[in-house]
């Protein structure tokens, strides 16, 4: 029977709000927002004035950061051995990216609710570290042996073209406590949106087979997935993952996603 295969290694130490963007509605908006907020360098979160970003940040969801020439991927980058069913085989796999944008990751629920009506003051803090991680769609419509999948997603790690020098990142993670004084009158939490690399394109599997006995077939095993992708966190300077900051208000719903401008 066939499905859709949607291939991921996500995970946060924190509550994730919703599902992962993974198309271009996710793009941002380079207004500004009320609803953002920056640190303004002592770890409390103050509202956005402007269109402003982090001085380490390189790009912002929307841009795109790399497209290809054309050029024929060079097969044989990266490699796979095992089983497929009852033949063997040594297959060689790699990405031939079309296209990178920077696009907003999950966002991650970074401080517990809290209800500031009736009463005279209240904050929020961070309560502990949260972590950003990679991820990959395969967007395949049929069955594959798990060993294939993660031979498909490790070559997106090893072949990608990032933009520039950029190199994959498995995972990152913020321990940065941030406080926050929200509205009185205003319930919710605060959100962190990362800013994640999409990187997508064919990935090619070529190589030579032999069954069980250590017969050789002359044919190739091959094939061409033509719309994978991999998503890996943007990091600012200190390594950290890149992102926005906003609250969520519950009441109203304003601050619960990315496209706030």
């Amino acid at each position: 029977m066939n499905r859709f295969i949607c291939f991921s290694l996500l995970s946060w130490s924190s509550v994730v709000l919703s599902t992962p963007l993974r198309s271009e509605d996710g793009l941002a908006k380079r207004q500004g927002s009320g609803n953002w907020l920056v640190d303004d360098g002592t770890g409390k979160l103050v509202p956005e004035v402007g269109p402003t970003e982090s001085p380490d940040t390189t790009h912002q969801p929307g841009d795109m950061i790399y497209e290809s020439d054309g050029s024929p991927p060079p097969l044989g980058d990266s490699a796979w051995e095992g089983p497929l069913g009852d033949i063997l085989g040594w297959m060689n796999t790699y990405h031939n990216t079309q296209k990178t944008v920077v696009v907003w990751g999950p966002p991650q629920k970074i401080t517990e609710d809290v209800d500031c009506t009736g009463v005279a003051s209240c904050s929020l803090t961070q309560t502990s570290a949260f972590t950003v991680t990679d991820s990959f769609s395969l967007n395949i419509n049929v069955d594959l042996p798990i060993n294939i999948q993660t031979s498909i997603s490790n070559a997106i790690k090893a072949t990608a073209k990032l933009g520039g020098s950029k190199t994959w990142t498995k995972s990152t993670t913020n321990t940065n406590s941030k406080t926050w004084v929200p509205e009185k009158g205003s319930k919710g939490h605060v959100v962190f949106f990362p800013y994640m690399i999409k990187a997508c394109g064919p990935t090619y599997i070529t190589g030579s087979s032999y069954d069980k006995n250590g017969k050789w077939y002359e044919e190739k095993v091959s094939g061409i997935y033509p719309n994978t992708c991999g998503y890996t966190p943007q990091t600012i300077a200190n390594g950290q993952p890149d992102g926005k900051y906003s609250f969520c208000n519950i009441a109203t719903g304003t601050g619960c996603h990315p496209t706030l401008g």
